[in-house]
């Protein structure tokens, strides 16, 4: 019984050397967890003839992240592992050393393929549901055909009308400002009859207000209102000279206009805007004024093409777009009528429907300036991709656009000591470890994820070689005492002779 007490000894501190080994060896191996002497003690010795043991452990705690080059270099921080698979076999691991196929897959250095979440190709939306082989597409980003530009434009209110316009008689000018000045009432008290209207069903229905807060309120309403209709009316009366005024000067200065003599306009600003295949256009855009507050725009897209008037501009006294009106016919451009949607005019190019959205221009006693954003895109190509702490994979192309790809998911279990050891580094489930639970990175325990990243092996040589001392000495201990043993059953042996 002694020997088989002694060989017991000898075999836990071979072991256990071993395991000190191993981490030794894999100290530099990403994303490694080291092992301690009682998990493999566990599986190495018979306890019935030998030293007793409490059981297995690998330790998970959290190594080092290192920053690298490698944007599919991924780094855990905090709980969790990385889903991967190949064919039907599922494992997980905390090395995030990956890179792409041929294929587009993301996969490890044994081909092993990173799952995740898909996203809508349309959208970008994430579909969570079962996790998929994550693919980066090299496909090129389709075009997007403009369907809205946007120009905030300021114009100098201090310019002069451009002389096809300051030649026009006096009264037209008159009818014109006044016109303007009418409809700019008529907007006004119009806008207070609203808020006294809004006011006064408000206090109708406000229980801390009293029957007199109420009948002031709905005589006030009334008042403006009437103020209003009376505002309109006058509007509606001085419109017919002022429209009729303002189609003369308009059509005298489109016929003067002509996109080589800045003298026949006041500003003008190029835009880029894309058709339905992909195509940059630039567009030409002019813009004339006519008088105090009233402008015409006209639109060019260069080459053989002819300017195309496309509407008139009303500023209001702050200096903001009043009104709009849209010209219907653009061949003599004579005839204009109100836009509904105040600001913005309608062109087409290829065949492709756009909209110019000046709504927002103001006029104000300062430089003409121009801020422009519009929703079309050329064709792009892929220029890098990145993923997010989120796990969210993003690609850039040279079009400025990107797009939602996929999103890496991790894994977390109930008991992450009961996982069975596959070797390379990963481990699968089992029924100590309990199902994975799979989800999105920071969701819940889950850690967050850090790309161009590597986590190191959670080995502090240090301990390693204080342990291996120690070890050493158990096993010449043991060894001491197999030899002791001998020595006493031979001298035994001897006796009985």
């Amino acid at each position: 019984m002694g020997f088989m007490i002694d060989n017991s000894a000898v075999k836990s501190a071979a072991k256990r050397l071993e395991v000190i080994g191993n981490n030794v060896a894999n100290a530099n191996t990403v994303g490694f967890k080291g092992s301690d002497f009682e998990s493999a003690l566990a599986a190495a010795v018979n306890t019935e003839t030998g030293l007793p043991s409490n059981g297995g452990r690998q330790s998970f705690m959290q190594g080092d992240i290192s920053a690298t080059s490698n944007p599919l270099d991924i780094a855990i921080s905090g709980t969790g592992f990385f889903r991967i698979e190949s064919g039907s076999r599922i494992a997980y691991t905390r090395s995030g050393q990956f890179q792409l196929n041929k294929e587009g897959e993301i996969v490890n250095a044994m081909g092993e393929k990173l799952t995740g979440f898909q996203a809508d190709p349309e959208t970008g939306s994430i579909l969570a549901g079962r996790p998929v082989a994550l693919t980066i597409s090299q496909a090129n980003d389709p075009p997007k055909q403009t369907a809205k530009a946007k120009l905030d434009l300021m114009f100098d209110s201090r310019s002069a009308a451009v002389p096809a316009a300051a030649s026009a008689t006096v009264a037209d000018r008159t009818s014109i400002e006044k016109a303007g000045a009418s409809q700019g009432i008529a907007v006004a008290a119009r806008l207070a009859a609203d808020a006294a209207s809004e006011l006064a069903a408000a206090r109708a229905f406000d229980p801390n207000a009293t029957a007199a807060d109420k009948a002031a309120a709905t005589a006030k309403a009334a008042e403006t209102a009437a103020k209003a209709d009376e505002a309109e009316a006058a509007a509606a009366l001085d419109a017919p000279a002022g429209t009729a005024a303002r189609d003369r000067i308009s059509t005298a200065a489109f016929q003067a206009f002509d996109v080589t003599d800045p003298t026949t306009y006041t500003h003008s600003t190029t835009t880029a805007v894309y058709t339905a295949q992909g195509v940059e256009v630039n567009v030409q855009t002019f813009y004339v004024k006519l008088a105090d507050n009233t402008w015409d725009v006209y639109s060019w897209l260069g080459g053989s093409d002819l300017p195309a008037k496309l509407g008139g501009l009303t500023f209001d006294s702050s200096g903001n777009v009043q009104s709009s009106t849209t010209f219907d016919n653009v061949a003599d451009a004579s005839t204009l009528t109100p836009n509904s949607k105040k600001g913005q005019f309608g062109i087409t190019i290829d065949n492709t429907d756009m909209v110019l959205d000046l709504a927002a221009t103001t006029q104000y006693g300062s430089k003409f300036t121009v801020r422009v954003s519009q929703d079309g895109r050329g064709v792009g190509q892929l220029m890098n991709y990145s993923v997010g702490a989120d796990g969210l994979i993003t690609a850039r192309y040279n079009n400025g656009n990107s797009k939602t790809l996929g999103q890496v998911v991790l894994a977390n279990f109930r008991s992450i000591n009961g996982l069975t050891a596959l070797g390379n580094n990963q481990w699968m489930e089992s029924a100590a470890s309990g199902s994975a639970e799979v989800n999105q990175p920071g969701v819940g325990v889950l850690g967050s994820l850090k790309a161009s990243s590597t986590e190191a092996a959670n080995i502090d040589l240090t301990v390693e070689m204080i342990k291996m001392i120690s070890a050493q000495r158990s096993f010449q201990a043991a060894a001491e005492m197999m030899r002791r043993q001998d020595e006493t059953m031979q001298t035994v042996v001897n006796l009985g002779r």
